[in-house]
């Protein structure tokens, strides 16, 4: 039933025109873009669009163009986001030292 309705879903988004498209992905999360690449060829050439991740980035990184000319920005923000993990996950650690 769910991979019925995940393929009905993805079956109405590739319905409309790329523009619209993309602004529907506009909304979308880093992770529901993620889950998006993940239904289809169409889906993950849309949602891998430069200007996506550069926005996510940008909103949640604060981040801009500075030092990207050649990485891709999906590959940006998942090296922030390890980054971020890394972070927490050693200061987890020196918490529980104490």
């Amino acid at each position: 039933m769910q991979s019925t309705t995940n393929w009905r879903m993805s079956n109405l988004l590739l319905q409309l025109p790329p523009e619209l498209l993309h602004v529907v992905l506009e909304y979308c999360s880093a992770l529901e873009l993620v889950r998006c690449r993940q239904t289809c060829t169409a889906l993950r050439t849309a949602a891998s669009e430069r200007t996506l991740w550069r926005a996510l980035a940008a909103k949640d990184y604060g981040l801009d163009d500075a030092g990207t000319a050649t990485t891709p920005w999906n590959q940006v923000y998942e090296m922030l986001v390890n980054t971020e993990r890394r972070y927490y996950e050693r200061t987890d650690r020196i918490d529980n030292m104490r």
